[in-house]
C-alpha cells in the first residue's frame, strides 16, 4: 500500500498596525494589530498560544529596549494593546499568533516613532551576573556536568545551552518562589545586532525558546543554536512569586 503525505496547514494570514498619536495617561500609546487572510478578510478565531492569544514582542532596532506584552482580541481581526515606546526612533514588532487551522504565525512589523533620544548603546558581552528588584541573576553559558565552569565562547550553528540561576541577592540563597509564566518557567527572547545603519531587525535573526529543563532551585535552562557569529541581545523572562523578573545579558557568537 503506497503512503501518502497529508497536506500541512500554510498560515495565509498577515497582520498590520496602527499606532495612534494620542497617549494615555500614564504615557502608553495605543496599538491595534489588524489579523486578515490572503483576501483581506479579517480573521474571527484563533488558539491560545501559551495561554493566550497573541504574544506580542517589542524590540527597539538599537536593542535598547524590550517589552512582551499580550494585545486582547476584541473582534474583527482586531487585537488592541497600550505599549510603551521610551525613545524615539524605529521598532520592531514581533506578533506571534495562530489562526485556528493554520500553523503559529510571526509577523514582523515596524514602527517609528518621535520622543525623546534613547541614550548611547553600551555592549558588554562579558557580564554574566545583573540584580533586578533584589534577585540576582546569573547566565551560565554551556555550563559542564561537573556544575563547575562555563564555556567561554559560543559558536555559530553550534548547540547552546543558557542557564539562568536566580538568587536572593542579600544571602545569595536559591530563590524558591518561582512560578510559571505563560505555562513555562520562563521565555527566553534573543535577537542579533543589526550591523546595519540605520539598524533593523528581521525574522531570521528572532529567536523565542521556552525552557529545555528546569533543574535545581532557581535555575532554569535554554538550548539554542545561534545562526551566525556577531552580538546577540539575550532577555530572560521569569515570574517569582507574581512579580515580573526580565534579565538582559550580551553574547558575542563566534
Amino acid at each position: 500500500m503506497r503512503k501518502t503525505n497529508t497536506p500541512q496547514p500554510v498560515s495565509t494570514a498577515q497582520a498590520s498596525i496602527d499606532v495612534s498619536d494620542i497617549k494615555t495617561a500614564d504615557n502608553l500609546t495605543p496599538v491595534t494589530i489588524v489579523i486578515a487572510d490572503n483576501q483581506g478578510r479579517p480573521i474571527e478565531k484563533f488558539n491560545d498560544i501559551k495561554e493566550v492569544l497573541m504574544h506580542l514582542v517589542i524590540i527597539s532596532n538599537d536593542l535598547q529596549f524590550f517589552d512582551h506584552i499580550h494585545p486582547s482580541f476584541v473582534g474583527q481581526g482586531r487585537f488592541k494593546v497600550n505599549a510603551n515606546f521610551p525613545f524615539s526612533g524605529d521598532y520592531t514588532l514581533f506578533s506571534d499568533y495562530q489562526p485556528v487551522g493554520q500553523p503559529e504565525n510571526v509577523s514582523v512589523l515596524t514602527q517609528t516613532m518621535q520622543g525623546s533620544p534613547a541614550p548611547e548603546v553600551s555592549i558588554n558581552t562579558t557580564l554574566r551576573d545583573t540584580v533586578i528588584n533584589e534577585t540576582k541573576v546569573l547566565l551560565h553559558v554551556n555550563k559542564d556536568k561537573a556544575g563547575s565552569k562555563d564555556t567561554s565562547e559560543v559558536k555559530a550553528g553550534e548547540e547552546t545551552t543558557l542557564q539562568f540561576e536566580l538568587k536572593q541577592s542579600g544571602s545569595d540563597e536559591p530563590v524558591k518562589d518561582l512560578r510559571p509564566y505563560l505555562d513555562a518557567m520562563g521565555h527566553l527572547v534573543i535577537m542579533k545586532q543589526s550591523t546595519q545603519q540605520p539598524p533593523t531587525l528581521d525574522r531570521n535573526s528572532y529567536i523565542h525558546l521556552h525552557p529545555s529543563s528546569t533543574g535545581t532551585a532557581g535555575k532554569v535552562s535554554f538550548t539554542t543554536r545561534f545562526p551566525e557569529s556577531g552580538n546577540y541581545k539575550l532577555w530572560g523572562e521569569f515570574d517569582q512569586d507574581g512579580q515580573k523578573i526580565v534579565a538582559d545579558f550580551w553574547i558575542n557568537v563566534l
